[in-house]
């Protein structure tokens, strides 16, 4: 008995210095977390930024000392402009459809859109990543293509069921907070339809069909955790075996993987259109300006996104993710299931 609590003890301590590991790395790869401020110069224009996004705005800022960056969640700022829109900065920086959804938000209650221009700087991905053992195991398990709806309807499972390793325990999915985080509202609106099929689907759907808020309820159960600003899906995946399957960025694999890389495999929601994530520059001159420019453009080839050198990239018809309507019925519905 006390051999097995002195090894539960060791145990909880390697995870617990694991973590603070991952933190710190990140802390000192400019990570960044959701509130995070750098202190302005006088006369500075703020300009407020995703974590997702943080190195590259922090690039920009680097390159331009009129500019001060201020790190936030998505979440935030998107609850702080339903409430007043007036406090919109005079810059935001951030994933489509976010700050679309603020405007649609806003207009339920008469008030006018408090972005006079938005403009699309960068694209990527959105995929689904897990250590290449793990992969081949699920994809043979799901008929040879790995989608979220066959991942949901094994989530919890042992993956000695699965065609797996008894050592890796249950199958374990994640991707980021989908109330706070940017790019996790994104993934989770590319599991949502990859369970429907498309993203075609609508408000009432998600509230009205029982079989699927079941399947639903049980993805979200097995995921352990959402992690946070620093500490994402992603980074606790490749500093620990925690998470098997997240859903995130190309971007933020290209930017983290580092020499782990060959031993990822990512893939991409088979029943739908290859969802992107769009970077989005919203707000008054000043996010024209940065729309404009070419430093935060810089900044996010050089962390893993796609930005021509001018204007706003090349896209596909359409984005594989809902209109910014349903996007805000996915975040309500995943702060139900989540209990967040």
């Amino acid at each position: 008995m006390w051999a097995k609590r002195i090894g539960a003890i060791v145990a909880a301590v390697a995870l617990i210095t694991g973590g603070l590991l991952v933190r710190r790395a990140l802390d000192d790869d400019g990570g960044g977390s959701g509130g995070a401020t750098t202190e302005p110069p006088a006369g500075a224009t703020t300009v407020v930024c995703i974590p997702e996004l943080v190195a590259a705005c922090q690039a920009m800022a680097a390159a331009d000392s009129t500019l001060a960056v201020e790190v936030e969640e998505a979440g935030t700022t998107y609850e702080r402009l339903v409430d007043d829109p007036s406090s919109a900065p005079a810059a935001w920086v951030t994933l489509a459809p976010w700050s679309q959804m603020v405007a649609n938000a806003v207009a339920l209650a008469g008030e006018p859109d408090p972005f006079a221009f938005a403009g699309a700087v960068a694209v990527s991905d959105l995929v689904m990543v897990g250590r290449s053992a793990r992969m081949d195991a699920i994809a043979a398990h799901c008929g040879g293509t790995i989608t979220w709806r066959c991942v949901g309807d094994n989530a919890g499972r042992p993956w000695a069921d699965l065609g797996g390793q008894e050592a890796w325990g249950v199958l374990k999915p994640s991707h980021a907070d989908a109330a706070a985080s940017a790019a996790g509202l994104l993934s989770f609106a590319t599991i949502v339809a990859d369970y429907w099929g498309s993203a075609d689907y609508t408000g009432t759907d998600l509230q009205n069909d029982d079989a699927f808020l079941s399947w639903l309820n049980r993805l979200e159960a097995a995921i352990p955790t959402y992690g946070d600003a620093v500490n994402t899906p992603l980074s606790i995946l490749l500093a620990q075996p925690r998470l098997d399957i997240v859903g995130t960025t190309a971007a933020e694999i290209d930017h983290k993987a580092g020499a782990q890389a060959g031993d990822l495999t990512t893939a991409s929601p088979a029943s739908q259109t290859l969802p992107l994530a769009e970077v989005v520059v919203a707000g008054g001159p000043a996010a024209q300006e940065l729309f404009d420019g070419t430093t935060l453009r810089d900044g996010l080839n050089a962390t893993g996104w796609s930005a021509p050198a001018t204007g706003s990239p090349e896209l596909p018809a359409g984005t594989g993710l809902p209109p910014a309507d349903v996007m805000i019925a996915l975040r309500d519905l995943w702060k139900g299931v989540a209990r967040r």
